[in-house]
Parts: C-alpha cells; structure tokens; sequence
C-alpha cells in the first residue's frame, strides 16, 4: 500500500493535496467526525478565523475541505488542500500548502472555544439528516441491515455518542490518529514528481509507521428483517437491503455494478420502467451498490397509499432479472454508462483522488483502459452468477402515523 500518490497531470488549474488517515475503530466515529471539523477551523499558529482565512487568502484562495467517511471496516478522516498552480499566480505555493497542512494536523488547536463551534456543526449536520426522510430511511435500513457489522454505525456519529464527548475525548483521539492510523497521502495536478515526493517525505513519512489496513467484507444474515416507522410526512419511503455476497474487487464486481445498473440505474431499468413509468408509484427509483460493505439498496419515495404494491413489484424485478430476462438493449446502455462515468473520473481531481485512493487500499492495479476492456468483456452469464449471489437481507418502511402499516 502506497504512502504518497502522486498523479502529474496539466488538467486542472489548482494543485490538490489530500490526507486520508484511515482506522478500524468504529466507536469513535463521531469524535473523528468532530475532529475533521476542528482541524481545518484553526490551528496554533492560526488561532483565531480571521488570520485562517488570511492565510488562504493569501494563497490566492486556497481551498480547504474536511470529510468523514465510511470504507467497510475503515473510517476515513479527509483533509484536502487546493491551490492554484503556481503558472497562473507567478508565485510557487507549493511548499507553503504542505507546511499549512502539516500545521493543521500536527499543531492543531484543540481548544475549548473550537470544540463547542464543531459541537454545534456536527449537531445540525446530525439532525439535517433525520429531516430528509428519504436519507433518513435509507440510513435507518442500512443500520438495521448492518447489525453486528461496521454498515450499522453512520460515518459521522450519533447524537447520543456526542452529548457525552468532551475535550479530553478529541485531545485522545487526536494522539490515536497520529500513532495509529494508517495515513495515504494523494496529489493531483501539474506538479514534478521527484520534488513533491521529495516535499512531501521531509514533512509527513516519519510521523506515521503503518502502512495497511482492511477495508472490504461481505455482510451476512440469517433471517430478513422488516421494520415499519411512523412518522408525519406527505409521501412513504422505502428501502430494500440484499447481501450481495460479491466482494468489491475483480470482474465480478463490475459485473454486479452492471447488474444493479439494468435493476435501477438507468431509465430503461426494470425498476424505473415498472414502478415509476408503468404504474406512477413513485418519482424516481434507484438500485445502489455498497461495495466495501457487500450490500446493494434499493430505495424509493412512494405515494403513501402504494408502499406495499411498490415493494412487491420491486421484489418482482428482481425474479425477473434472475430469470434472464433483461434485453440486449438495456444490457448494453448499463455498460455505455458505467464505461462513460469511468471515462469522467479524470475530469475531477477529486473522483481521480477517490480512484487511486480505491487502488491503493484494495491493492488493484487496474487502469482507465484496462478497466473499460473489463466491463466491455463481462457476459450475460456474468451478470446472472453475480444476481444468483443476492440474499434479501431487510425491507424498511416509512409511513404516514395515522396510516395502518
């Protein structure tokens, strides 16, 4: 596993370097999720916002961003720094934007004026999230698909977990980051290799040992599950959560990426044609695939009086594709798409980032055009084994409270 990828290319005006600290620890997911915030709000020797955002003013509008994420048994802490390269501001910034984020992450200010600010973020962030009803339904199946497994606990935390954490908490988990976290660093843009390897060794190489970490794995369950919640909204919402028992690695994923394309990603899929075009139950549908956790989600909004019919009809499809009876149409627009969304990822520093991140930590060496020859390759009777690998696992459903489930 690589410690820093470096990605030269003249497409993008700023040069963006990202810090991925990565940890199997799912306890502490909203610490992590508060520190993301507190470390790019100030630091030591920025203390205070003004002089932060004089510092990136200063880099002529410097871009800073932090993230959580969920990568299976990993949580991924992101911090990313742009600048514009230094041809278009005759200035080179380059090492001034490694020395602000090594300032960031090793001389952080973890005060008592800076957690409450986080505190606060997280908790509208948290709470955002139980508003919007269709998010919210399809976390609250994941959690309840994902039981025992790292898919139940949501990559920024819980309420409860952050009414109990203090400063001390976050000063721990900080010291936790930077002794045991796995660190990737990723850059992308116009930028010389030799030096930037170089830049990069002298400020961050000895300050972290490890190297790997685990990150996929296949959820399992016994029994299906089926939860109804009550709740006050105009519209039922629905998720359906299946095992798909098929790692995130090989043709086979790729094959279950297509598979869950001809189900419910695209316009002319069995789910958007039969529950949303034929009979009007819902909006929109869509099939998504987890592929660090091993599950695939189908989730809609439906009209409060169809939950049921949509379920089932949604069930149905699934049969049918299982049955062969998907076209050579549909089969062949899933593999346009999925090749064209491979295509775009050298059109954003950011899903470029993402695409060597991937490579990095499931140890794939697979590029643009090897990987469109792999899709273009995969075979009906592909898509068949990988959707005789589907386990139904949960079906969650949310509906109006004066409504008899």
């Amino acid at each position: 596993m690589s410690r820093i990828s470096i990605i030269p290319t003249k497409k993008f005006k700023d040069v963006v370097i990202t810090l991925r600290f990565a940890n199997q620890d799912q306890s502490k997911k909203t610490e992590r999720a508060l520190l993301a915030l507190m470390l790019t709000d100030r630091s030591n020797k920025y203390n205070s916002k003004v002089k932060m955002n004089q510092k990136l003013d200063n880099m002529f509008g410097a871009t800073l961003t932090s993230s959580v994420h969920n990568y299976g048994l990993a949580h991924v802490l992101d911090i990313s720094l742009g600048v514009l390269n230094e041809k278009f501001v005759k200035a080179d910034l380059f090492e001034d934007q490694i020395e602000l984020l090594y300032e960031l992450v090793y001389n952080p200010l973890l005060s008592l004026d800076v957690f409450n600010e986080a505190k606060q973020v997280l908790r509208d962030m948290l709470l955002r999230e139980t508003d919007n009803l269709s998010s919210y339904t399809t976390k609250q199946a994941l959690k309840l698909a994902g039981q025992g497994f790292p898919l139940a606990y949501d990559r920024l935390g819980n309420l409860d977990s952050l009414d109990k954490i203090t400063l001390d908490d976050i000063k721990n988990e900080m010291k936790s980051l930077l002794v045991n976290d796995v660190l990737n660093i990723i850059v992308v843009g116009d930028v010389k290799t030799e030096k930037t390897n170089d830049l990069l060794n002298k400020y961050f190489v000895d300050n972290n040992k490890h190297t790997t970490f685990k990150s996929n794995y296949l959820l399992t369950s016994d029994i299906v599950k089926e939860e109804t919640e009550k709740r006050d909204t105009q519209q039922a919402y629905m998720t359906i959560v299946y095992n798909t028992n098929t790692l995130n690695v090989n043709e086979d994923y790729w094959a279950l990426q297509l598979m869950s394309m001809i189900l419910g990603g695209l316009p002319n899929s069995f789910l958007f044609q039969e529950v949303r075009e034929k009979r009007s139950l819902c909006y929109t549908i869509r099939s998504t695939v987890k592929g660090y956790d091993g599950v695939m989600y189908i989730s809609a909004g439906v009209r409060l009086d169809s939950i049921d019919e949509a379920i089932k009809i949604t069930l149905a499809q699934v049969e049918r594709l299982l049955a062969n009876e998907f076209s050579d149409e549909l089969f062949e627009s899933a593999k346009s798409m999925l090749i064209d969304s491979v295509y775009k990822t050298d059109d954003s520093n950011r899903r470029m980032i993402d695409s060597q991140y991937r490579k990095i930590i499931l140890n794939e060496d697979v590029d643009t055009n090897e990987l469109v020859a792999i899709i273009k390759n995969i075979s009906r009777t592909q898509i068949l084994a990988v959707a005789r690998n589907l386990r139904l696992n949960t079906i969650y459903k949310l509906v109006r409270k004066e409504e008899n489930a």
